[in-house]
């Protein structure tokens, strides 16, 4: 028999959302299955928030903005109406590349993800 989450639980799980903890570690507090905390929180995940620029410098803003129009690509989510960018970089060449890149993101509260 699957045990029901209590209110306190699924409170606790939103406002950790909030704070901007993953659903991986909300998982891993609770002990529960990620879809689970996915399903209690997506509400108020942060991850697919908005880039604000105006927390950016000129300079960053710039770096980006040519980031993008060199290297990125632009696609449409087949489900719900969102914008994925990617950027491509060579793990060896672009390395001070992809660290500014993950500097500048950060400033504004994005994670990034790093894969080989």
């Amino acid at each position: 028999m699957k045990k029901r989450l209590t209110q306190n639980q699924i409170e606790g799980m939103q406002n950790l959302a909030k704070e901007g903890r993953s659903i991986r570690d909300i998982s891993d507090k609770f002990q529960i299955g990620r879809s689970t905390v996915h399903y209690h929180v997506r509400n108020y995940c942060q991850k697919m928030t908005t880039f604000d620029v105006t927390r950016l410098e000129e300079g960053e803003e710039g770096y980006v903005i040519g980031l993008f129009l060199g290297d990125g690509s632009f696609n449409r989510g087949n489900k719900d109406p969102r914008f994925f960018v990617r950027f491509a970089l060579d793990a060896e060449r672009d390395k001070d590349i992809a660290i500014k890149l993950a500097q500048i993101f950060g400033k504004v509260g994005k994670k990034i993800n790093f894969i080989s």
